[in-house]
């Protein structure tokens, strides 16, 4: 079932399934996702889900509701929908299927996959890239906290590998079952908040009668008619080029 996580700055962030045909968003307490904030409409909008579709409508709320930078009345949400509501930001987590693995299969490197990376977004050193190269990659200490992050050709995974404490993926808890990863998401351990980035490979633009890319090479000059007082000057001694010069 999908997901929403709720995140208020300085708050700690909320999730919240749904599961039923309507859930109402709003201020006053009977709704079913209760925003504590004078920002937020008392009654201030509703989420339908109907089979896998899954929209959004306001309410009449004072300050509207927003998905992404637009204003609307009604919007159908997917995957990674950002929805505002007065001061809070709304996070749609759809959910998602484990992804099959095996840990010794090969993965073969080409010049146009996909390099991951994992950023650091807090501690000691935030904005610190970890580059994910290989098919499976561990990352924590044993014992404490530990997650796995599983490579198959360009799509990549993560698990809950060892430790007390489960960390969480854009606020659900993660489990022992890889999970797969999209650009973005956000996920939080024992040892710090990591993002995972995806970047994409560089495109060579192919035209017709060959490859662009590199600069042609200057085409050579025509010869003209003192093309063979040229040639019999780069041959001769430069004594001689000398001695005509000072003579003109």
């Amino acid at each position: 079932m999908p997901s929403l996580v709720v995140s208020l700055p300085g708050k700690p962030q909320a999730t919240y399934p749904i599961n039923r045909p309507c859930t109402r968003i709003g201020r006053s307490i009977g709704n079913d996702i209760v925003l504590a904030s004078p920002t937020v409409s008392s009654a201030h909008a509703i989420l339908m889900l109907s089979g896998t579709r899954l929209a959004i409508e306001d309410l009449g709320s004072s300050n509207g509701t927003f998905v992404g930078r637009a204003r609307i009345q009604r919007a159908d949400l997917e995957d990674g929908s950002v929805v505002s509501i007065g001061d809070h930001t709304l996070k749609l987590v759809a959910e998602r299927k484990a992804m099959a693995y095996e840990p010794t299969m090969l993965v073969r490197s080409t010049a146009t996959a996909r390099k991951a990376y994992l950023q650091r977004l807090d501690g000691a050193r935030p904005g610190e890239c970890i580059e994910l190269t290989k098919v499976v990659s561990s990352i924590g200490k044993p014992g404490e906290c530990m997650v796995t992050f599983i490579r198959r050709g360009d799509d990549f995974a993560v698990r809950f590998a060892d430790g007390p404490a489960a960390p969480r993926l854009n606020g659900a808890v993660l489990g022992d079952a890889p999970v797969r990863l999209d650009a973005g998401d956000v996920l939080d351990t024992d040892f710090g908040r990591l993002q995972f980035l995806l970047q994409e490979p560089a495109v060579r633009l192919q035209w017709p009668g060959g490859d662009r890319s590199q600069p042609a090479e200057p085409a050579a000059h025509a010869p003209g008619p003192m093309a063979w007082l040229r040639r019999a000057m780069s041959r001769a001694p430069a004594s001689l080029i000398a001695s005509a010069a000072t003579n003109s």
